[in-house]
């Protein structure tokens, strides 16, 4: 655990008597502070979020410092030895802060040459934190990405951005990604974040894709569709699909759903 000294109250700076703090719980403390400053009681806010023109959220000369403090932590070499999470606990912080320097700070963090976890802990945060400028970055780097296990977790990032234009990036990536992995792990944040809008290019991918590994993960996305908006669906793969292996998963996923119109497909087909 990294230390940082300090001062005691009363003591003299030159004074070797001091208190200490781990690393993590200075991170707390100054996302709590940052957490603070990403919300406003006016009423022009949604959700409490910045109103445009609020002069209280506008970057101050506090939250610089404190963006250039965590990013110490972050890249101290002693401190990615020690903490498994390679910053995870400042790369939070660092994110709630309402500074364009925390934009920039998580998008160095994010790109290839970083230790692969820090990158996934910098993608999330971009996209569950940071807005349009997040996604942008998200959005570029999915395009451009080289590790498939990367743009795995890209999926995902993307999957808690409340961009619209998410909903399409993770569609473009589950239609023409060239991993069947990272297009498999697309469908699955696609039915769980976009609904019925997810529901062609799921249909597509069971039609369409060449792998059958990603139809039957297709199948499977059906059923993470909220509501069971999947049900309908499910039953047309398993009436219709000319792979039967994709129409046996689809199957076994509607006798999991205990949807009444599910049990009535099934009996249909037991009893011919």
């Amino acid at each position: 655990m990294i230390s940082i000294p300090v001062p005691v109250r009363g003591a003299a700076i030159s004074s070797r008597k001091t208190a200490t703090r781990s690393s993590s719980e200075t991170a707390t403390a100054i996302a709590g502070t940052a957490r603070g400053a990403r919300r406003c009681s006016c009423s022009s806010g949604s959700k409490g979020e910045r109103p445009d023109g609020c002069e209280r959220f506008r970057p101050t000369a506090r939250s610089t410092r404190e963006v250039a403090l965590l990013e110490g932590f972050v890249s101290d070499p002693a401190f990615d030895r020690k903490h498994k999470d390679n910053g995870g606990p400042a790369l939070g912080a660092i994110a709630l802060h309402d500074d364009p320097r925390a934009d920039a700070a998580l998008e160095r963090y994010v790109a290839p040459g970083n230790p692969e976890r820090m990158r996934k802990q910098a993608a999330f945060w971009l996209g569950n934190a940071r807005g349009r400028r997040g996604y942008e970055v998200l959005r570029s780097l999915a395009a451009k990405e080289e590790s498939p296990e990367m743009r795995r977790h890209l999926t995902f990032a993307l999957s808690q951005s409340d961009v619209p234009e998410s909903i399409d990036t993770l569609i473009a990536m589950a239609r023409h990604d060239a991993s069947s992995s990272v297009r498999g792990q697309a469908l699955f944040w696609l039915a769980q974040k976009a609904g019925k809008k997810a529901g062609p290019a799921i249909e597509d991918a069971i039609r369409d894709d060449p792998e059958t590994d990603v139809k039957k993960k297709a199948v499977f996305a059906l059923t993470q569709m909220p509501g069971d908006e999947g049900v309908p669906l499910l039953i047309g793969v398993a009436r219709n699909n000319k792979n039967p292996a994709v129409r046996k998963q689809a199957i076994f996923w509607l006798g999991q759903s205990k949807d009444p119109r599910a049990l009535d497909f099934i009996e249909k087909i037991l009893t011919k």
